[in-house]
């Protein structure tokens, strides 16, 4: 698992479902690069960076007390946690586990 480094960008631990997440335009431009194939390395690292550390708020607590949404939040949030966690996998992940599945 990755630790956060200096360059962690943390975002407010108030986050809602429906807020921003510390997004900057370079980041959306990064993300569309990479749907649109057209992403360079820097790009496709901003991407995979904005994702995980803003989007999926994976290094956050995603428990809000009811005054924040209480637990329907939080789901709300683990499940967005959980996209981030399962990106961060598979940078570890040996590419043959998913050779099984595609072949058959």
């Amino acid at each position: 698992m990755k630790k956060p480094t200096k360059e962690t960008t943390y975002v407010k631990t108030t986050m809602l479902p429906v807020d921003f997440h510390g997004l900057t335009p370079t980041d959306v431009a990064a993300i569309k690069a990479v749907m649109q194939g057209g992403a360079d390395s820097v790009q496709q690292v901003a991407a995979i960076k904005a994702i995980v550390d803003k989007i999926s708020g994976y290094y956050h607590l995603s428990y809000r007390p009811d005054e924040l949404g209480g637990s329907r939040a939080s789901d709300f949030l683990e499940g967005r946690r959980f996209v981030g966690k399962w990106i961060l996998n598979l940078q570890t992940m040996p590419t043959k586990l998913f050779e099984k599945d595609s072949a058959q």
